[in-house]
């Protein structure tokens, strides 16, 4: 989409756009006035570099960064990881790990549910991304993607480029900044070797992890290959300067069992990262819950990347399963959320059949299916119309799996925009938990002018944090 600076923004920036940036941090507001009026940093062909194709990057770049202060980031961190812990708690804290039950919620055998349930099941070390929007009442979790197949690990490479683009260097060489940010893969692989440790993996001083998957996998080019490995052994490093492995990557069949043990080729790996979601491999599942590998994410990923969670989070905001504090964080970053079924439900508490407050409130609501990705079988009723919308309540109820969900209108973000100016965008703010540590956030920013779901594959860009001291 190719827009002229008339077309996407001219002028001074509004008083919106002006305290939502500010209250990111000052630094990032002097960015936004610089970059909205800088002939150099509005044309795309400054950032040529993050153009260029490259085996680490995966989607499409957004050149301007996004300086966040320390207290603003830290309030991330304690939402996202509060989050996702609540969320890992669930099959425990709601259902007390009854199989059952978790079979009954999550459409799944009570076998399978049984099984995912025994320990060890890896909830405690989930790699996991949220999906928050920040609106007019703050940050909302929309979904929480507990999967080792998550998009964004590349904040650390993209956080580099950027800052050698050079408006982007001349702006931080001239304001004197100093900018961090939050390697989200090397925290990530820190947080599997620790584990790893804790767990007596490396009793004999070696830790050896891979990446699996069902196909030849897209990591396999030389230079991946080679910064993925540098990655790893400054994460052994800091870990234990003693630690010595490697990380590899295969398919399944290049993996093999010997005396209860993992191998690929004779290396015996001790922690397993598949690159696909919800269902594992038998023998990694197997060797996994007999403790003899870590398995991210594993069997639990099923259910745990089940939007169904959040409508559960929804339901108990006032429930004595949780304490006052963890209701009040519920209450704060969890929107109105519910399974898409027939019968009453209550919404600002108003009591009316579902599929009633779905048709009167068709701009208020979001249809989701449970278990989608990539922003799939999502209906914004908003973008619908009233025959759209009534059709898709109609298949949701008949097919069962679809969670109803108030809508978030993401606050407006100046971000660079097509060949040539800027625009005011909608964000996704992606942050990761890896275990109980937060891992750094990624963005997907979108055009607010395309009016639809911001993902990826239909639009969106890829845009970064840097924390600055404010």
């Amino acid at each position: 989409m190719i827009q002229s600076p008339a077309e996407s923004f001219s002028g001074e920036l509004s008083g919106e756009l002006r305290t939502v940036h500010a209250g990111l941090s000052g630094t990032d507001l002097r960015f936004r006035e610089l970059a909205s009026a800088d002939p150099e940093l509005l044309d795309r062909r400054t950032f040529r570099s993050l153009d260029r194709w490259s085996s680490l990057l995966t989607y499409k770049r957004q050149p301007w960064p996004t300086f966040i202060s320390r207290a603003e980031s830290a309030g991330i961190e304690t939402m996202s990881v509060g989050i996702s812990r609540l969320i890992r708690s669930i099959p425990e804290r709601v259902f007390q790990n009854d199989a059952a039950r978790v079979a009954q919620v999550y459409g799944i055998a009570e076998n399978v549910a049984r099984f995912l349930l025994q320990p060890p099941n890896g909830i405690d070390g989930l790699l996991s991304r949220g999906d928050f929007v920040r609106g007019r009442s703050g940050f909302k979790c929309v979904e929480f993607n507990m999967s080792s197949s998550l998009g964004g690990w590349e904040t650390g490479p993209l956080a580099g480029m950027l800052q050698q683009i050079p408006p982007i260097a001349r702006f931080l060489r001239e304001t004197g900044l100093e900018v961090r940010y939050k390697d989200t893969l090397r925290i990530t692989l820190v947080h599997i070797l620790r584990r790893a440790v804790e767990a007596g993996f490396a009793d004999d001083g070696e830790i050896h992890t891979t990446f699996t998957a069902r196909e030849a996998l897209p990591l396999s080019y030389p230079e991946a290959i080679a910064f993925l490995d540098r990655e790893y052994q400054a994460a052994l490093a800091e870990v234990d300067p003693a630690l010595r492995g490697t990380l590899g990557f295969c398919n399944y069949t290049a993996l093999s069992e010997r005396d209860g043990a993992l191998y690929a080729q004779n290396r015996r790996i001790r922690c397993v990262i598949e690159r696909h979601v919800y269902a594992s491999e038998r023998i990694t599942a197997r060797l996994a819950k007999l403790g003899r590998i870590h398995l991210y994410n594993g069997p639990a990923a099923r259910i745990m990347s089940d939007k169904t969670n959040i409508a559960i989070l929804s339901a108990h905001e006032e429930s004595p399963l949780f304490s006052a504090e963890e209701r009040e964080l519920i209450r704060k970053h969890v929107p109105w959320t519910r399974p898409a079924v027939p019968g009453p439900t209550t919404f600002r508490g108003e009591t009316v059949p579902m599929d009633r407050m779905l048709l009167a409130r068709r701009e208020e609501m979001v249809l989701k299916k449970v278990r989608s990705l990539g922003g799939y079988d999502v209906v914004l009723g908003i973008f619908s119309t009233p025959n759209e919308w009534e059709a898709a309540v109609g298949s949701a109820f008949s097919q069962g799996d679809w969670l109803a969900q108030e809508y978030i209108e993401s606050l407006p973000y100046l971000f660079q925009a097509g060949s040539y100016g800027c625009s005011p965008h909608d964000v996704v703010w992606g942050p990761f938990v890896s275990g109980s540590t937060y891992a750094g956030t990624i963005l997907r920013v979108q055009p607010k002018s395309l009016q639809g779901i911001v993902n990826l594959s239909q639009g969106a860009t890829e845009g970064i944090l840097l924390e600055v001291d404010e």
